[in-house]
C-alpha cells in the first residue's frame, strides 16, 4: 500500500468514525425527549408538570440544534468558509450558554457542573468558535465523570491573558494518549463511564480552534482525581 493510499484510507476512517460519534451523541440526546413525549401522552399530569414537562423537551431539542451547528460549524472551518475572527466578547455570557446546553446530559448523569466565571470577564476570542470549544470540553467531562460526579468551569489571571479551565473529579486521563492525539493525529477509542463513545476528534478540534487564536489546550490530571483541560485568551 502506498503512502497516498494509506493516507485516504485513514482520512476515510477518522471521517466515519466522526459522524458515527455525531449520530451517537444525537441518539443519545433524543432519548429524554422521546420519554418526556410518552409521559405527556400516557401519564396525567397538573398543569405546573405539564409545564415543566414542555420545558425540558424544549431544552433538551435546544441541545440537540446546538450539536447539528457545532457539526455545520466544523465543517465550514475544515473547508475554509469560516476564518477565526476575534473581537472583545464576554466570557461569563459563553459560559451561561455552554450551561444550557450541557444542562439535559449532566442532569442525566446526576453530574454537577459549577460556573465559577466571574460576570463580565471579557476576552479577545472568536466567540463562536470558544463556545465549541468549551462545550466541547465540557461534554468530555461528562463523559468521563461518573454518575454523581462534579465539572468545575472556572478562570485565572495570568498576567494579560486569563486561564479558562475545566475540571472533573473523573476517571483521569492517559496524557500519553492525549499528547498522541494532539502532536502525532493519533486517535483512540475510550469509552465514557456509562459506555459512551469517544475517538478524541473533539478534542483536537479544540486544539486546532485554540491554535488558530494564538493558544493551545493544555491538560492535567488533578492530585485528588479527575483531570482539567485549559488553555489562555487575551484579556480585552
Amino acid at each position: 500500500m502506498d503512502d497516498e493510499t494509506q493516507l485516504t484510507e485513514q482520512k476515510n476512517e477518522l471521517e466515519d468514525t466522526f459522524i458515527f460519534s455525531f449520530i451517537h451523541d444525537i441518539k443519545n440526546m433524543m432519548v429524554p425527549i422521546t420519554s418526556r413525549v410518552e409521559m405527556l401522552e400516557t401519564m396525567e399530569m397538573g398543569r405546573e408538570e405539564e409545564k415543566e414537562t414542555l420545558r425540558q423537551i424544549g431544552s433538551s431539542c435546544d441541545a440537540v440544534m446546538e450539536v447539528l451547528n457545532r457539526m455545520l460549524k466544523i465543517y465550514r472551518t475544515r473547508t475554509h468558509m469560516d476564518a477565526y475572527t476575534p473581537r472583545k466578547a464576554d466570557l461569563s455570557f459563553v459560559i451561561i450558554i455552554v450551561m444550557d446546553v450541557m444542562e439535559e446530559r449532566a442532569k442525566n448523569k446526576g453530574i454537577e457542573i459549577k460556573n465559577e466565571v466571574p460576570d463580565g470577564c471579557m476576552v479577545f476570542t472568536d466567540r463562536e468558535a470558544i463556545l465549541g470549544v468549551i462545550v466541547n470540553l465540557v461534554g468530555n467531562a461528562v463523559k468521563f465523570t461518573h454518575k454523581g460526579g462534579k465539572i468545575k468551569i472556572s478562570t485565572v489571571e495570568e498576567g494579560d491573558k486569563i486561564r479558562v479551565k475545566v475540571s472533573d473529579n473523573g476517571v483521569g486521563i492517559d496524557e500519553e494518549k492525549i499528547t498522541a492525539l494532539l502532536e502525532r493525529n493519533k486517535y483512540f477509542n475510550t469509552p465514557g463511564t456509562e459506555g459512551e463513545l469517544g475517538c478524541g476528534f473533539g478534542l483536537l478540534l479544540c486544539d486546532s480552534h485554540l491554535r488558530r487564536g494564538g493558544s493551545r489546550l493544555e491538560f492535567a490530571n488533578n492530585a485528588d482525581g479527575g483531570a482539567t483541560f485549559s488553555f489562555l485568551l487575551r484579556k480585552a
